[in-house]
C-alpha cells in the first residue's frame, strides 16, 4: 500500500489482506476487480450479473465500492459509468477518511483509478494534452508499480484530454 496524494494510498489484494480487520471501517475501500470483489459483493456465479440488475456496474455497503471492472485490452469492456462512479466515491470520502484503491495486483486498475482521480483534481505538472506520456510517468514516480492495460490508459487517456479541455478555458 503507498500513498500517492492527500488520504489517497494505492496497492494489491495483499494489501488489503494485510490490513487488520479492526482498522478497515476506518477507511473508504474501492475494489476495482470484478474477481472476486464484485462477485462476491452482488452474489453472481455467471460470467455478469443479469441486465438490468441494480448492481450490476457497482456496489456500495457502507464505505466500500465495489467495481465490476475487467483489466481489460480494449476500453470497450471498461464502463465510463463505473470510473465516474470510483471519482465521486472519493471525493465523498476523502475529507473524512483515508482511501484504499487496489485491484488484483496493484498494477492497473486500482492506480490507473488513483491517477484519473489525481488528474480531475490538477495534481499533475502537466497540463496539455500532449503531455499525456509524462503525467503518467509522473504518476510511476509515486506509485512505480504502476503498469495499466492498453484498455485502462485509453480510459485514462479520455480523462486527461477532458481535463486539459477543461484547464484551457
Amino acid at each position: 500500500m503507498i500513498p500517492v496524494y492527500f488520504n489517497i494510498f494505492v496497492g494489491s489484494d495483499a494489501d488489503y489482506f494485510s490490513m487488520p480487520r479492526s482498522e478497515r471501517q476506518d477507511w473508504a475501500i474501492v475494489h476495482a476487480s470484478k474477481d472476486p470483489w464484485h462477485r462476491k459483493a452482488v452474489g453472481y456465479r455467471t460470467v455478469s450479473p443479469p441486465k438490468g440488475h441494480p448492481n450490476r456496474l457497482f456496489k456500495i455497503v457502507g464505505s466500500e465500492l465495489y467495481l465490476n471492472l475487467l483489466d481489460a485490452p480494449d476500453m470497450k469492456h471498461i464502463p465510463f459509468p463505473v470510473v465516474k462512479k470510483a471519482l465521486s466515491f472519493i471525493d465523498h470520502w476523502v475529507q473524512r477518511k483515508k482511501i484504499f484503491i487496489h485491484c488484483n495486483q496493484g498494477k492497473s486498475r486500482g492506480p490507473s483509478i488513483a491517477f484519473i482521480y489525481m488528474m480531475s483534481k490538477g495534481v499533475s505538472n502537466y497540463r496539455k494534452p500532449e503531455h499525456f506520456k509524462f503525467a503518467q510517468i509522473e504518476f510511476r514516480m509515486r506509485y512505480p508499480k504502476y503498469n495499466p492495460s492498453k484498455g485502462m490508459v485509453d480510459m485514462s487517456r479520455i480523462y486527461w484530454d477532458a481535463y486539459c479541455k477543461k484547464q484551457q478555458k
